[in-house]
């Protein structure tokens, strides 16, 4: 038995996506799971002609009181029910923890598990250093020295952590993200133009999506500061902020758009449940992270063919090699920055050239067939 515990799954944001798709591998390589989450997913039962096993569900067991609510007071009853049927069940031999994310309720319901403790990190060191953060990287190392074994979705983030002492010695397994596939094919298939009338994007705009959470450690602030640039030199640019404020931070940067420019050239709008038609209908994913592990959304992109400029931080550089794939630039390197745009601007075959190739090495390295395939491994020898 294997348990898979997470607080997110299948919701509109990386981490559920992605427990979403380390679920999917995980049925498709083992046939005794159990899954605690607040809720459930439904998957075919047969992908790349390997057989998804069904899970045992438990709901995510609540640390409230009782209210006399009814609606609140089933909830608290079902909660309840869980919390005994997680006491009562059978050995496990690992449990599996979705990353940073988890840990809260992990906390609350780790002397239910025995057997392997296993966290996934899809957070790099630098993740909570930012001005909005609460939480430290020093906290962090301590919360993950408490696990037997750890899984890392990017090679140069595993190399980062294992620097710190505490976890040096941990046994670790490398297990890369990947993305919708069967979506993005679908959403290939209906043809860009098709895509950017469903937003009304304009066929002479030149379109710059840049999505994620508005907090420091994504960089919004850094591109907001070049609007006024990029403007002069693009006349015919759109600039879309797509994601919810997390923090006073954010929120406060969303205020400081130009006026001459906000609601006409820089756009904000707030998040959504998925966003590979909006990447598909851009002209180039714009990425200025100053943390990231293996981000997701740059996977979308380079499996719909949209340029890319990002930042060279973390584990970015295992996706975007500069100059083949797409174009890097240090964190908070101004001048780099906007010469990457202005490039993929003005000498547009090259930079489809650039999103063929990402493309290819989506489909050679990154695809959900590698991700079953180390999966397999992994499972093995958990379970030997």
């Amino acid at each position: 038995m294997i348990t898979f515990f997470t607080s997110f799954l299948g919701g509109p944001h990386g981490t559920a996506m992605s427990a979403r798709d380390f679920l999917r591998a995980l049925l498709a390589n083992h046939d005794s799971v159990r899954v605690v989450s607040p809720s459930q997913e439904e998957f075919p039962e047969n992908i790349l002609g390997k057989i998804i096993s069904t899970p045992e569900w438990y709901g995510m067991p609540e640390n409230r009181e009782i209210s006399l609510s009814p609606k609140k007071f089933k909830r608290w009853l079902r909660s309840r029910r869980d919390y005994r049927r997680l006491k009562e069940s059978s050995p496990e031999d690992a449990v599996i923890v979705n990353g940073w994310a988890s840990l809260k309720d992990w906390k609350r319901l780790r002397s239910n598990f025995n057997g392997q403790k296993i966290i996934i990190v899809r957070e790099s060191p630098r993740h909570f250093s930012g001005v909005d953060r609460d939480y430290s990287t020093t906290h962090l190392v301590r919360d993950f020295s408490e696990f037997d074994k750890l899984i890392f979705v990017s090679k140069i983030v595993c190399n980062e952590w294992r620097k710190y002492q505490e976890i040096a010695h941990k046994p670790y397994y490398i297990l890369p993200n990947c993305c919708e596939e069967e979506l993005a094919l679908s959403i290939i298939s209906q043809g860009r133009n098709s895509i950017r009338k469903k937003f009304d994007f304009k066929s002479e705009e030149f379109v710059i999506l840049c999505p994620g959470t508005i907090e420091h450690r994504k960089g919004q602030d850094f591109l907001i500061g070049l609007s006024q640039d990029l403007h002069q030199e693009i006349p015919n640019l759109r600039m879309l902020f797509l994601g919810n404020a997390a923090t006073d931070w954010g929120h406060n940067l969303l205020k400081s758009i130009p006026s001459n420019l906000k609601d006409k050239v820089v756009l904000h709008w707030p998040a959504r449940p998925g966003i590979m038609d909006l990447l598909f209908a851009s002209d180039m994913l714009a990425f200025p992270s100053r943390a990231e592990a293996l981000p997701r959304t740059i996977l979308e992109a380079m499996v719909l063919k949209t340029p890319v400029v990002a930042t060279s931080v973390d584990g970015i550089p295992e996706l975007i090699e500069d100059g083949k794939t797409g174009l890097l630039f240090p964190v908070d390197d101004r001048d780099a920055f906007l010469r990457g745009i202005l490039n993929i601007y003005k000498q547009k075959d090259d930079a489809c050239v650039m999103a063929k190739l990402g493309s290819e090495k989506y489909w050679n390295f990154f695809s959900r067939k590698h991700q079953f395939d180390r999966m397999s491994r992994i499972v093995n020898d958990l379970t030997v």
